[in-house]
Formats: C-alpha cells, sequence, structure tokens
C-alpha cells in the first residue's frame, strides 16, 4: 500500500469518528451551536448551561426543558427566563436581575442601623427580589411595634447605578410611640380598678411618661397584663378567677390605645385542713407539717402555696434526699369554700443522669467546663446542684449566656442534661482612669487572658498608679492542677505606698505561690507563701513610732483562707450566710515574726420575692507578734469602704504628731437593707440604707515610743447613712452618703460622702 492511499484511509476514518462521535455530543449535550443563549450580561453562559440542568439524553423533551425552565428561574439570578426550540436549536432568552450594591436606611432614630441589618434577609451583592424586599418590610415594621411604634412606616426604593446594580433604599417613618391611654376593667366586683391598674405591667399615659416607657403599647402586652392580673386575684383567694378577654381599641389618630379586660372573679376561698404524708423513713413529717408557714382560716394564696412546695423541696435536697419529690395538691370545697391541701413527699420516682452534653463550647474544652459540675453521669439528678453549677460556669467569666435544659433519657428514670454556651472574649487589653475617695485618682493598665488556650488557666498583668500607691502584679493561674480539682497559682507584686494618713512611704516585691481546694460541699481552702522585701521609709516622719519601723526587712510567711460559703447564690445572694477565715504566719526565716488572724462573717435574708435583701456582718482581726514589735505596713487599718463615714486609715490609735499608726486588733459589724428604687430595671439602680460600727485600737510597740501612741483603746465608732448602687459597664459603683454617729471629735477624720466601685461578699 503507498503512501498515498494510506494519508486517504486515514483522512477518512477521522470524517467517520468526528460525525459518530463528535455531532452526536453537541445533539445530546445541548452544547455548542446547538444552545443558542440570549440577553446575559454579567452571567457567563456556562454558569446558566450548569444551572439548565438538560437532560443529556433527550434535552428537546417538553419534561427536560421544562425542568431547565424551573432550573433558572429558581436560582433568583434573572427576572425573566423564556426556553424555545428553534428546529435543532434550543434558544434560551433571560433577563438578568439587578444585583444590589448597597443598603442604605433613612430616618431610624430607634436602631441603628446593626440593628435593623440584622433584621433583614437582603444582603449586599444579592440579587434583588421583590418578594424579599417586602418579606424585609414586614420583618421591619415587627420590629418597631415590639417598641410600641405600630404607626411606623417602611418604604423600599432604588437608585439605579452601572453593570446591572441598584442602591437598596429604606426610607423610615419611626411614627409616634403607641401610648396606653386608658385601662378599664368588666366583672371586677370586689377588687376596685385602681388596685388592678396598680398591679398590671401596663402603665397609664401620665406626667412622668417622658422617664419611663411603662405606658408605651407593645406586642405582647396585654398577655403579661393578664398573666398579672389572674395571679393577683389568685393570691387573694379567688381560685377560680380568669381573663376572659382582653382587648385594645385604638383611637382614631392611631396615637393612643385603651385597654380593656373582662374578668370573672368567682368566690373567694380559705385553707382548710393542712395534711403532710409520705412514704420517707428518713423525714419527720410531724415537724414538717409545724414549719409549714400556712394557717387554716388564713385565704388562700397560690403563691404562698408555690412557695412552701419550693421551699420544702430544699430543704429535701438540703438532707442528702434528691430523689425525694415533693407536691403539693389542692381539692375544692364549694358548699364551705374552703381548699385543702394534701403534701406529698415521694420517693418512688428516681432520676438519675444518664448524660450531659455541652454545646456551642468552640473554643473552652469540655473538661474545663465539666469541672464546674457537682453531679456527673451515674449521679441522683438534683435541680439545686444544676442551679449552682450555671451560676460557677457565669462566674468564670467565660461565656456570655449559660442555659441548662433536661430531656428525657433512654428510660423514665433517666435523664439528658444539655447545656448550652456562648462564649465571651476572654482575653483584654484596658486602659483605664478612675476616682474613688479611698485612692483618689487612679491610672490602669491591664493585660488579662481568664481562658488560655481554652483551658481556664489565667495569666493576668496589671499596672495602677494613684496618688498614694503605685503597684505591678503578674500573676497565672492553673484552676485544675494534674486533671484534680485544686488550683495552682504563682504571682508577682512589686508596691509602692505614699499613703495620706501616714509620714511614710513603703516599697515591697513579693513572690506568692499559692494552692486552692475543696474541702466539702460548701468549703473552699487556700494556702499560699509569702517570701517579701519590704523597704519601709520613715526616716525624717514627725513620728517618733514611724521612725522606729524605719528599715529594710524580709518577711517569710504561710497564710491560709478557709471558706464555708452557704449562701444561695454566689453573684446576688438573697439568703444563706458565707464565713472567711484567714490565718497568716509569718516567722519562716526573715526578720518578722507575728501570727494575724482574721474572721470575716455575713448573713442574708429577704423578703417581698427577694426584692428587699437584708444582711448583717461580722468582722474581727488580731495580730499577734512573735519577734518584735508590730510595723505600720503589719497592722490592721479602718475607714472608706470598710468604715463609711471614715476616711481610709483615718480611725484608731495616732501618734502625737497627728499620724494615724493602725491597730492591732479590730472588730466590726454592719447592718444593711438593700431596695429596688421603683425605677426601670434596665438602668441597673437600686439603694440601701446601713449602720455600722466598729473599732480599732492595741499597738504593741517599742518601750520607747509607747508615751508617744494616743487614742489606743478600744472605742467604738458608728455612722449610718444611703447607698445609691448602680450597675454600669465598668462595674458596680457604690455611691454612699453617710452621718458619721460617734466618733471622737477633732482626732478621727469624717467623711459625708464616698464613690467606689462596689464589693460583695
Amino acid at each position: 500500500m503507498n503512501k498515498r492511499t494510506r494519508k486517504n484511509k486515514i483522512t477518512l476514518l477521522s470524517f467517520l469518528l468526528f460525525f459518530i462521535y463528535i455531532v452526536p455530543s453537541f445533539t445530546v449535550n445541548a452544547d455548542g451551536n446547538n444552545l443558542i443563549i440570549l440577553g446575559n450580561q454579567q452571567i457567563s453562559e456556562d454558569t446558566i448551561k450548569i444551572i439548565s440542568n438538560f437532560d443529556e439524553e433527550n434535552p428537546y423533551s417538553n419534561k427536560s426543558l421544562n425542568s431547565a425552565l424551573k432550573n433558572l428561574t429558581s436560582s433568583g439570578l434573572f427576572e425573566t427566563v423564556s426556553i424555545d426550540r428553534r428546529d435543532r436549536d434550543i434558544v434560551i432568552r433571560v433577563k438578568e436581575s439587578v444585583q444590589i450594591s448597597e443598603i442604605i436606611f433613612e430616618g431610624n432614630k430607634v436602631f441603628s442601623e446593626d440593628e435593623l441589618r440584622e433584621v433583614i434577609s437582603s444582603k449586599n451583592r444579592d440579587r434583588l427580589s421583590e418578594q424579599r424586599i417586602l418579606e424585609d418590610v414586614n420583618r421591619l415594621l415587627t420590629l418597631f411595634r415590639k417598641k410600641g411604634r405600630f404607626n411606623a412606616a417602611v418604604s423600599p426604593s432604588y437608585i439605579k447605578g452601572d453593570k446591572n446594580t441598584v442602591q437598596l433604599i429604606f426610607s423610615i417613618d419611626e411614627g409616634s410611640i403607641l401610648e396606653v391611654k386608658d385601662i378599664v376593667f368588666s366583672g371586677n366586683d370586689t377588687i376596685s380598678d385602681n388596685r388592678l391598674r396598680a398591679i398590671t405591667v401596663s402603665k397609664r399615659k401620665g406626667l412622668f411618661s417622658f422617664i419611663t416607657d411603662n405606658d408605651n403599647y407593645a406586642e405582647g402586652l396585654q398577655t403579661n397584663d393578664k398573666i398579672a392580673i389572674e395571679k393577683y386575684y389568685k393570691d387573694n383567694g379567688y381560685f377560680d378567677a380568669l381573663v376572659l378577654s382582653h382587648v385594645g381599641q385604638l383611637s382614631r389618630d392611631n396615637k393612643e390605645i385603651t385597654l380593656s379586660y373582662s374578668i370573672f372573679e368567682g368566690q373567694r376561698y380559705s385553707l382548710g385542713e393542712i395534711e403532710v404524708f409520705g412514704d420517707s423513713k428518713e423525714l419527720d413529717f410531724n415537724k414538717i407539717r409545724e414549719s409549714i408557714p400556712l394557717s387554716k382560716g388564713d385565704f388562700f394564696n397560690q403563691s404562698k402555696v408555690q412557695e412552701v412546695a419550693n421551699t420544702l423541696q430544699k430543704e429535701v435536697l438540703s438532707k442528702g434526699l434528691s430523689l425525694v419529690k415533693v407536691e403539693v395538691n389542692t381539692k375544692k370545697d364549694r358548699g364551705n369554700a374552703t381548699i385543702d391541701l394534701n403534701v406529698t413527699f415521694s420517693d418512688k420516682k428516681r432520676m438519675f443522669v444518664e448524660k450531659i452534653v455541652i454545646r456551642g463550647n468552640s473554643q473552652t474544652l469540655d473538661r474545663v467546663i465539666r469541672r464546674e459540675f457537682d453531679l456527673i453521669e451515674g449521679d441522683a439528678f438534683n435541680p439545686i446542684m444544676l442551679r449552682k453549677t450555671e451560676e460557677k460556669l457565669r462566674a468564670t467569666g467565660f461565656f456570655k449566656k449559660v442555659s441548662f435544659t433536661v430531656k428525657p433519657g433512654s428510660s423514665k428514670e433517666k435523664s439528658i442534661v444539655l447545656l448550652d454556651v456562648e462564649e465571651a472574649p476572654t482575653g483584654s487589653l484596658n486602659f483605664g482612669v478612675g476616682y474613688s475617695t479611698d485612692t483618689r485618682l487612679t491610672g490602669s493598665l491591664s493585660l488579662a487572658e481568664r481562658n488560655l488556650l481554652g483551658k481556664g488557666q489565667r495569666l493576668n498583668v496589671n499596672l495602677s498608679v494613684a496618688e498614694q500607691s503605685q503597684a505591678l502584679n503578674l500573676g497565672f493561674t492553673e484552676p485544675a492542677i494534674f486533671g484534680r480539682a485544686v488550683s495552682a497559682g504563682i504571682s508577682l507584686n512589686l508596691r509602692k505606698v505614699d499613703p495620706s494618713e501616714s509620714t511614710y512611704t513603703s516599697n515591697s516585691v513579693s513572690l506568692n505561690p499559692s494552692l486552692g481546694f475543696k474541702v466539702g460541699p460548701d468549703t473552699r481552702m487556700s494556702l499560699s507563701y509569702q517570701l517579701e522585701n519590704i523597704e519601709i521609709n520613715s526616716e525624717k516622719s514627725p513620728s517618733v513610732v514611724l521612725r522606729k519601723d524605719d528599715g529594710s526587712y524580709m518577711n517569710s510567711s504561710i497564710k491560709s483562707i478557709f471558706v464555708f460559703d452557704k449562701r444561695n447564690s454566689i453573684i446576688e445572694p438573697t439568703d444563706g450566710y458565707i464565713v472567711k477565715l484567714a490565718t497568716s504566719f509569718s516567722g519562716l526565716g526573715g526578720d518578722t515574726g507575728f501570727i494575724k488572724n482574721s474572721l470575716k462573717s455575713r448573713i442574708y435574708r429577704s423578703i417581698l420575692k427577694d426584692s428587699v435583701v437584708f444582711s448583717a456582718e461580722l468582722e474581727g482581726g488580731i495580730l499577734h507578734n512573735l519577734k518584735g514589735y508590730s510595723r505600720i505596713t503589719d497592722r490592721f487599718k479602718l475607714g472608706g469602704r470598710n468604715f463609711r463615714g471614715f476616711q481610709f486609715g483615718e480611725v484608731g490609735p495616732r501618734d502625737v504628731s497627728g499620724d494615724a499608726l493602725g491597730g492591732d486588733k479590730f472588730l466590726m459589724n454592719r447592718l444593711e437593707v438593700n431596695f429596688p428604687l421603683g425605677l426601670p430595671e434596665d438602668l441597673g439602680l437600686y439603694g440601701g440604707v446601713f449602720s455600722e460600727s466598729g473599732s480599732l485600737w492595741g499597738l504593741k510597740a517599742d518601750p520607747s515610743v509607747v508615751d508617744s501612741i494616743l487614742y489606743a483603746d478600744r472605742f467604738f465608732r458608728s455612722s449610718a447613712g444611703f447607698s445609691l448602687y448602680w450597675t454600669t459597664p465598668i462595674g458596680p459603683l457604690q455611691f454612699n452618703w453617710s452621718k458619721p454617729i460617734n466618733y471622737l471629735e477633732g482626732v478621727d477624720v469624717t467623711e459625708n460622702f464616698s464613690l467606689n466601685l462596689a464589693t460583695r461578699f
């Protein structure tokens, strides 16, 4: 076979392959010249082909064409789409949707642009969708209605830009606030209108409407009113009371609304027999019956009955009987208008924790969270322990939100505990300027990480500079060393003090390793060692007592702190008590030797559903010297935040020169009542009245200077006053207006006003 013949055969074979494989592929895939796309400007043909998704085996069928049309239309990329068959061609005509280049809000004052953007579903670079914009308008109107602005209007408009884009503009007329003109009642024969208006959440428009928003109408407000009205009736004996209907009638100008409530009161019931039953051998039911603060003949009070049930359940749990359930059942006698109570203690239903599931912690390790739990899988379910765990997790500062949900487990006796957390930023770099009457003007710089690498470790560097002191602190804490419930830490502290009440200065450097651990369910103990070098500069002081302290000293000491905490909350206690005992032993080498003990205890009680909290506090301390005499830096001081009505350090023994010297012994007692001020809760303001009395006395000094010490005898000072607490972003502030009552006139330095960051013990 010659070369020419071979060449012709190859050419013929190539043509055959072209018609067999290549040409059919144009038809089957609707590709190449057989698929014609018209009208696209920004969206490529390849993208349109992919979205169309024609049936490769039969692209020209009605089913394939309809499917392609549906795919293109539902993509949201096109305003209009049409598909036609033209002989062997498929023609797709599209009109691309306009793209949103920017979303603008005009006329908004109540909500910021960021808040409005979170509500709408339209976003920058989205394709313009009329349906979505209508939905966004409704979302915005709903948001304004929640703020009582039912007259709000939202109008969308567009400004055409380049390359088929538009600016989407929401023009907002926030309208006026819908105010409650009047609240009227019907069917209330025994309870007056004024009394019912006092207990409803809604309030009528009045003289001080510009201060609060209680008189503004909002969605869901009448539902809350209904709950409040029915609760009031049921707490006053009207067991069958119901709010039959609630209606809101708008004024003609849509600026005011009148709220109407139709009430069925029913008859008033008194308490009948109160019986206590149970099958637990570990409970004394006669004592329980005597402890119930309800009596036969009292008007039925649903809230008190529920409070009794909750109290009894807490008492049972506190005795370790976590499986006993308290139930209070009512039996109504219409003829005698009485309701009998049957209090039943049942331990037949046993509930155990099958599983604990933690969700939402992207940074914090599970084991860090689990170590805050007081119960584990397999333990008896205990809601009080769960609440304490929630408080401890909040107190870590690792989380914005902490919430528990309990769901049924694999059987009736098992439950699954779900913990949902939302993590908060734990690293911070802060610079601040503050003022308090104790430290005067203070500047601070702090670098802190409270949850290092998600392991719960704390690392901090703090620098503070005030008129009377400068301090630098570096610290590291591992809260669970070796996986045990034992914390370990170490800190380095540098401090310079120049107090206003005495003519000396001091410089100190200290290293403090420490351990902390639980002793019992409500008991914690910490041990620390301190190696401190302190230099007291008082050579030129007019006080002969302070001049004796001049010099450099090495202090080697060990300190223990024992805390017994039975408060019902570690954040906002309203019941229970706490005791703190601190002991320092100095003399493990070094130049100093003393034992310093202090005791601090506080008890809490509340009334009116925990809104008014009473507290009583007792605090005292003793410094006993083992080597030499006490120094100004070792002794106790009173005044300022620990004795309101007196300037810090300006109470107790003094030198004949007038310098305050501190004391070796002190005793303080404090009584306080905290209460709401009737202002909106979001202001974060509440008040308190207090009474304090105490004494600082005793000073063991070199015999050569004893005659220079005055007012070292025990003499009790006292004060009383009013406090205003304000919860602010920088922390809780405490404003105190004090009246010193008993004091040494011309000696003690008093103050009638003080400002400090509030502390809770």
